[in-house]
């Protein structure tokens, strides 16, 4: 039967206007407010026989009972609803994203990667690379550290103690940071255990674009077809509570829970992350206010106490494992922990003894370090980046408190930890520090050849500490809370560590030493990350 006008369906109201999300922002701030979608309306019909009035209440009963099978159907899955903002403005002058699911509401807060750290709009959810991020291919690009290798073949990694030993000469061709990457050429295999998600599948739980989640990898990335794909494998792996997906070169990082019990979310534009919600997997996440996001890296020697210490520190959530990022370099892949494999240095890691203090001459090899770090290009993403030797004490969230009285710079700024110039356990650099060092110390290199004829002998610390004071005309603050070290004038019963004052202690080169020495300064083993 033909009908003069053809109504709408009428949906229940609930399906349309979604009730206000309240967001877990701090009192300070001011409120979010959200654009409530109107129910859709329906056109009434002006005109029904009897005929046409009985077929219309069938069909609308139908419609009813078909509407409650959807709605069970819809309630049953968590479902992610992002809601635009109308205003922003928050305390800590961070970018928001509101995000929402049916079993707990959250909020996250997003420091922006920029000088001033000012706060902003909403970045569009799509595929736009901002222009310092994006002026580089990938945060990955280059010879991967994690070349394709099983879990046996790197713990049997070899140990060549019987390299040439000496003075490496000549630090090479320097290239500023982030110059010079290359694409990833090898291709890395989901975990064998896995089996890639197919057919009907739950659809991904908490999904943020331009976030990175650093740290607390399950093992070595690999390529994957999406984002949705790698969120699907972080659900299947049952120790997987989050994912970043590096978009250019689609790497996918599987997270777990340690050693760090939450997550700093970065700002990275080469990233999207998310969390298995949709099983009900998550971690908590931090957004460290202007300033206090830490990159921390340690060199590791393949030979001796450094690894057993690298490790112990893996399992407690200790000294660099308690950044809001962590990196560790070494000659050889070696499989520290869990997800932690030594990035590769050109370098025989070998050093003679000599120059007035009769130290390890190591500036050759932490030139071949930095080389790699800022290959990797991770200290962009951070507010400040730590040398952490492996045998300090070392505490991040004592460092935290200190870098609340050091403000950037637009030349840098760095901390100086001891009155007679800076010791090598314990070295601060801040971003715009970091930058100019890469874009300079091939000039100080070539400087002090000419000052000293030739090489001057001198230990990393130094030689870093006089480029960046006196050549690159860096800011050096005298910081003295940094360290209490045997080389630096130290007070009498410092080995007790009892000093809540100290970021650092050093050094304690066997485990039961450096335990005790935690122990003994009351450093919380799990949390490090508050």
């Amino acid at each position: 039967m033909a009908h003069s006008a053809t109504p709408l369906r009428c949906w229940p109201r609930h399906v349309y206007n979604h009730a206000g999300l309240s967001l877990n922002v701090d009192p300070s701030s001011n409120q979010v407010q959200h654009e409530e979608r109107e129910p859709l309306q329906c056109n009434p019909t002006t005109r029904f026989t009897k005929r046409a009035a009985m077929i219309a209440g069938m069909a609308s009963i139908a419609l009813m009972f078909t509407g409650v099978i959807v709605a069970v159907l819809v309630a049953s899955r968590p479902w992610i609803r992002h809601v635009r903002t109308t205003s922003l403005k928050t305390e800590d002058k961070s970018l928001a994203f509101p995000y929402r699911t049916d079993a707990a509401p959250g909020f996250l807060l997003v420091s922006q990667d920029s000088k001033t750290h000012v706060s902003g709009s909403l970045p569009q959810q799509s595929s736009y690379v901002g222009d310092e991020a994006g002026a580089l291919a990938s945060t990955y690009d280059g010879v991967p550290w994690w070349a394709n290798q099983s879990e046996a073949e790197q713990a049997e990694a070899s140990v060549d103690d019987t390299s040439d030993s000496g003075f490496e000469e000549g630090a090479g061709d320097l290239q500023p940071m982030g110059q010079d990457l290359q694409p990833l050429s090898e291709s890395a295999a989901p975990p064998p255990d896995l089996k890639l998600p197919q057919g009907d599948v739950l659809p991904c739980g908490t999904f943020i674009d331009q976030i990175d989640y650093p740290g607390n990898d399950l093992g070595p990335p690999f390529h994957i077809s999406s984002a949705e794909k790698c969120c699907q494998t972080c659900a299947l792996k049952l120790d997987c509570v989050a994912w970043t997906m590096v978009k250019v070169n689609r790497l996918c990082f599987l997270k777990g829970g340690h050693p760090r019990g939450a997550l700093t979310a970065v700002f990275n534009a080469d990233t999207t992350s998310g969390m298995p919600t949709q099983v009900g997997r998550s971690i908590p996440t931090i957004t460290r206010k202007a300033g206090q996001s830490i990159f921390c890296f340690s060199l590791m020697l393949p030979w001796g106490y450094e690894k057993g210490l690298l490790q112990m520190q893996y399992r407690t959530g200790a000294s660099i494992f308690g950044c809001d990022e962590y990196a560790v370099y070494s000659n050889q892949k070696i499989q520290v922990a869990e997800g932690v494999i030594t990035r590769i240095v050109d370098s025989n890691l070998k050093c003679k003894m000599g120059g007035e203090f009769k130290t390890c001459l190591n500036t050759p090899i932490f030139l071949k370090v930095w080389d790699r770090i800022l290959k990797d290009n991770r200290p962009r993403l951070h507010d400040w980046s730590v040398k952490v030797d492996p045998d300090a004490v070392f505490f991040p969230a004592r460092l935290r408190g200190v870098l609340q009285n050091h403000q950037e710079t637009p030349q840098g700024i760095y901390l100086n930890n001891c009155r007679l110039g800076l010791h090598g356990p314990l070295e601060v650099f801040s971003r715009n520090a970091v930058n100019a060092w890469s874009y300079g110390r091939n000039a100080c290199v070539k400087h002090f050849r000419m000052v000293c004829s030739g090489d001057c002998q001198w230990g990393e610390d130094m030689f870093i500490d006089q480029c960046l004071w006196k050549v690159l005309k860096i800011s050096r603050v005298l910081e003295p809370a940094l360290l209490v070290e045997d080389h630096c004038e130290p007070p009498l019963g410092w080995q007790d560590c009892q000093d809540p004052g100290k970021v650092a202690f050093h050094p304690f080169k066997d485990r039961d030493g450096y335990r005790e020495c935690m122990n003994n300064a009351e450093a919380p083993l799990s949390g490090m990350y508050k």
